[in-house]
């Protein structure tokens, strides 16, 4: 019996020699795989066009040209003149990138201060509507209905 162990022993090295080389090149080539993919960088800009697929903005005092194609938007829709944080593939100096996430940068806002006071009188800049007004309005609105 220790005969057949003694045997079996080097057969079972060469075995795992076999899997350990295996398994170097294995994860050899995952890290390979995963050093390919592309870095996500973030930039800020101003949308000077915007059409269906790309977007073009200015970056600095360039204008870039991002496919927009996969894009997502965050914190609202992106109109032309907005300024946005573009998450993106590709290289800044070919003047094309893939844009992944476009975040909208909100423009502040203006405040009003509404103030009553029922001393004054109240300015209304529309007169009442005559009954051939009210008459027409109603005709309209039955027939949306209809």
């Amino acid at each position: 019996m220790g005969a057949r162990a003694t045997a079996r022993a080097p057969f079972m090295i060469k075995n795992m020699d076999k899997n350990m080389k295996k398994i170097m090149i294995l994860a050899g080539v995952v890290l390979t795989m995963m050093s390919c993919q592309e870095e996500i960088k973030t930039t800020r800009g101003l949308v000077k066009r915007m059409s269906d697929t790309t977007m073009v903005a200015q970056i600095d005092k360039y204008d870039i040209v991002f496919d927009t194609k996969k894009a997502k938007n965050d914190n609202g829709a992106v109109m032309v003149g907005d300024s946005v944080t573009i998450r993106y593939i590709g290289d800044l100096r070919e003047k094309k990138a893939r844009a992944l996430l476009l975040c909208l940068i909100p423009k502040k806002g203006t405040v009003v201060e509404a103030v009553y006071d029922p001393s004054k009188e109240l300015i209304v800049s529309d007169k009442p509507m005559t009954e051939q007004q009210v008459n027409d309005e109603k005709k309209f609105a039955k027939s949306g209905r209809d």
